[in-house]
């Protein structure tokens, strides 16, 4: 186990990251990852830290360039904001640009404003712009204050405003402006994501709620989720379609938290057997209101920091000096137990109100769904033996060429994964596992050819009756486009969802 404990430790990991040159990758990585850690910690190594500048060039070792962008952020070296600003300008590199952000607010001092400057200026790709803007306003919130028109005028979706408006809360003194006084020129759609962040603050958002409700024209007052629920329930008796409710649960981001079958987001309950397990005015109301009713292990929480700033997220584990919280989906932050002022229960992360844009039959049909969802039938996510989560690419197997950022999509619960759905990749890759060398066939729809592990597979209308070996395999398929949709199915393979 390679770990810094103390600063003469931490000396000696990072003469090892930048001088031996007989580390492996995956041991370099490593030791910058345990660098990393103990910088939360506020333990550095000693002395001249410049060396680490090799290692940003060190382009085609991409989880190694982030555990080494990080570090420059934590241990303040502004010399290299330069290069971090070339970092945090990609729009592909997701990961790469998030960490590289952060450390430029990290790193601050002019060098590293002007480098956010840049970020959110109006030449920038709109995801640049949105991850930029948070880390300006902790230099320049004035600057940030102006900046928000423009910054939203370019987010298409109401899950991503809401996200921006979820980062911009957590700035302290910033989120105290603009509960005072809230930017002008917004649409709609993005005064209702503010409205949403600000909610799930619990406490700690009711001033920022007090200024945003009354410019959405949301103030009718308290709803009655008791007469809407009894509706629903007596509208669902009278028919719906789970099939299309399953489509609007897709199409409204839905397993963004929450997973069906293993496949799926974890910040948010598992919802496998729902449908089986509670009844449909519960599942209505857990939508309806969250907070009516918290599951236990995912009561969100806000914490006040030393600094002033506002984190909120659900604590999944820690240890004597760290506590690890899931602030959103896919992420999980580490923050000191020292610099922790306050921290308070605000029930459910999830806003009420999330699938109030899904209307008239739709409304009814998702429902309706969620009410399906672990029953027997088409909406039984019990067994693996379907690939319900594929990652999209733009080249086979052992291509040479560069690709795009691969891509992740969620197929339905029956493993069929639409046209509607498909982010027009030509190939896509699944992940399982076998327990014994498999007797049953592997079945495939709507696939033109197929790899497993590598090797092209001989398909005869569709299937490979090739035993497949015991242990973890990757499955490639190049998608036939004119076809509705495309599945994997093997009886004897269980299929991974993360």
């Amino acid at each position: 186990m390679v770990r810094a404990g103390t600063a003469d430790e931490a000396t000696l990991l990072y003469q090892a990251l930048i001088n031996d040159a007989s580390l492996q990758p995956a041991t370099r990585q490593r030791v910058a990852r345990a660098l990393a850690e103990a910088g939360t910690r506020n333990v550095r190594p000693k002395g001249d830290l410049s060396g680490l500048g090799a290692l940003l060039g060190y382009e085609t070792q991409a989880q190694l360039l982030i555990e080494c962008v990080r570090l420059a952020g934590q241990w303040k070296l502004v010399q290299f904001v330069p290069k971090i600003g070339d970092f945090a300008g990609r729009e592909k590199e997701v990961a790469l640009r998030q960490v590289a952000i952060g450390a430029l607010r990290a790193i601050g001092q002019q060098p590293s404003l002007n480098a956010l400057r840049s970020l959110t200026a109006e030449a920038r790709p709109s995801a640049v712009r949105r991850d930029a803007l948070p880390a300006l306003a902790v230099h320049a919130p004035g600057e940030a204050f102006k900046a928000i028109p423009s910054v939203f005028a370019q987010i298409k979706t109401k899950q991503e405003a809401a996200a921006v408006w979820t980062n911009l809360f957590q700035v302290g003194g910033f989120s105290q402006r603009l509960a005072k006084e809230f930017p002008k020129g917004l649409s709609a759609e993005h005064l209702a994501a503010a409205l949403q962040s600000a909610r799930s603050l619990g406490r700690g958002g009711v001033a920022l709620v007090k200024t945003i409700e009354p410019l959405t024209g949301l103030t009718a007052g308290p709803r009655d989720y008791s007469a809407e629920i009894a509706g629903m329930i007596d509208t669902i008796k009278k028919g719906a379609d789970p099939a299309d409710g399953e489509i609007q649960y897709r199409k409204n981001g839905c397993a963004i938290c929450h997973a069906i079958g293993g496949a799926g987001g974890k910040l948010g309950p598992d919802l496998s057997s729902i449908g089986a397990s509670a009844p449909l005015d519960y599942i209505i109301e857990s939508v309806l209101n969250p907070a009516a009713k918290v599951k236990e292990g995912y009561h969100g929480f806000s914490f006040k920091m030393k600094d002033g700033s506002q984190m909120v997220g659900i604590p999944a584990r820690e240890n004597a000096t760290e506590l690890f919280i899931r602030p959103g989906p896919g992420v999980e932050l580490a923050i000191l137990k020292a610099n922790i002022v306050s921290r308070d229960n605000i029930g459910s992360i999830m806003p009420a109100g999330l699938a109030d844009g899904i209307t008239g039959v739709s409304r009814r049909n998702f429902y309706a769904f969620l009410g399906e969802i672990g029953k027997p039938g088409p909406f039984d996510a019990s067994k693996g033996n379907v690939a319900r989560l594929w990652v999209f690419d733009d080249q086979p197997p052992g291509a040479l060429a560069k690709s795009a950022v691969a891509t992740p999509v969620y197929t339905l619960v029956n493993g069929q994964l639409t046209k509607e759905f498909n982010p027009g990749r030509l190939y896509a890759t699944a992940r399982f596992t076998a327990a014994a060398a498999t007797t049953k066939p592997l079945l495939l729809t709507g696939v033109k050819a197929a790899w497993l592990d590598g090797k092209a597979l001989d398909l005869k209308a569709g299937v490979s009756a090739a035993s497949i070996p015991a242990g973890n395999h990757s499955l490639t398929v190049e998608v036939d486009g004119n076809a509705p949709y495309f599945k994997a199915q093997c009886d004897d393979a269980s299929f991974l969802g993360d």
